[in-house]
């Protein structure tokens, strides 16, 4: 409590600075952030007036100490049971986040993850520890052996910041380090696109012979994903959330409208058209001649709009509705499946 309240207090001075001051000190941040020597830092500071009487190493060692401060105590603080001003000290801690190095920032964020994903601050739950084997030269798909070993993404292994798993490749020696396990969840995430797996498919246009159409080489989740699929898609889910957290990229070659999706942003026929160029002209240009009320989906699967689609003509005077129910069906058609990533983002 009394670190707290020192912190707090070296926020509030912070705060109470003049503007030419605290813009020294942003600077400064950014300097330490990109890694700079105290040389290229001193040269960086010459453009605010009066640096002269600024002293920059001991402006430096002031702010590293001030973030590890912070990080220290951001760690062993509770907001939720007591604390000294802690609404203040919430306030104070945005008024001067630029004054708390992007390191430290990082940190935090990962210190309070943790702390919630085991169920508060002193929890004793335990956190499942998983063994996974992969055999690359295996029928069966990489990413279907890592679901059959992982077991349901609700388990508590996900909840393990420091260790996700332990990993050993059939017939090499690697395993249970950092390499190994940095190494897996690439080439885990690399084989969802398995043709086997049956969880994504290539965009129309990639297929397309169409010199109009956009070709990015990208894929969307199947639109009639099964049980066991959703629990993949689930898995996945998981699998992203784990290493963004922990900046670990992975190939993920998705269609521009999935990402968009995992931010809340609605897929619009505009997307549909960057997907599947041939099925956009066709459905916002023509008449009702030779319709009835199906509809194609990226897979190249029909489905019927209404009980017994397939049987019903679409006239001049049902395009209206054909028009919004088609593209409701295609805008919406891998819903299901970005719901289940989304669960599995979400227990991470």
């Amino acid at each position: 409590v009394q670190k707290l309240q020192k912190v707090y207090r070296k926020l509030r001075s912070c705060t109470s600075k003049p503007l030419l001051h605290q813009a020294r000190y942003r600077e400064l941040v950014k300097c330490i952030d990109e890694q700079l020597n105290l040389e290229a830092t001193a040269e960086r500071m010459k453009k605010f007036q009066g640096s002269a009487e600024f002293d920059v190493a001991i402006a430096m060692k002031e702010l590293q100490e001030l973030s590890a401060d912070v990080k220290d105590v951001i760690s062993r603080t509770d907001f939720m049971v007591k604390s000294p001003y802690p609404t203040s000290l919430v306030r104070t801690l945005r008024q001067t986040k630029h004054l708390i190095t992007r390191e430290s920032k990082r940190s935090i964020v990962h210190q309070w993850i943790d702390h919630f994903s085991r169920g508060g601050r002193g929890s004793t739950a335990e956190i499942a520890k998983v063994h996974v084997t992969i055999n690359k030269f295996s029928s069966v798909p990489i990413f279907r052996q890592f679901c059959n070993q992982l077991g349901a993404p609700q388990d508590t292994w996900c909840k393990n910041a420091d260790r996700w798993w332990t990993v050993r490749y059939t017939g090499e020696n690697a395993g249970q380090g950092p390499g190994p396990q940095r190494d897996s969840i690439y080439t885990i995430a690399g084989s969802v696109f398995d043709p086997a797996l049956g969880l994504f498919v290539k965009c129309p246009n990639d297929l397309s012979d169409n010199d109009k159409a956009l070709r990015e080489g990208r894929a969307l989740p199947t639109p009639n994903p099964s049980a066991t699929q959703l629990k993949e898609f689930e898995l996945l889910g998981v699998l992203m959330g784990m290493s963004a957290r922990l900046s670990w990229s992975i190939p993920l070659q998705l269609a521009r409208s999935v990402w968009k999706a995992l931010v809340g942003v609605p897929k619009t026929l505009v997307d549909v058209r960057d997907e599947d160029l041939q099925w956009y002209m066709m459905h916002t240009a023509g008449g009702a001649e030779g319709r009835n009320f199906t509809v194609q989906l990226s897979d190249g699967s029909v489905v019927p709009l209404k009980p017994g689609g397939e049987r019903i003509p679409v006239t001049e005077n049902t395009l209206d509705e054909y028009a919004r129910l088609a593209k409701a069906m295609r805008v919406g058609e891998s819903q299901r499946a970005m719901d289940a990533i989304m669960t599995g983002i979400s227990r991470v």
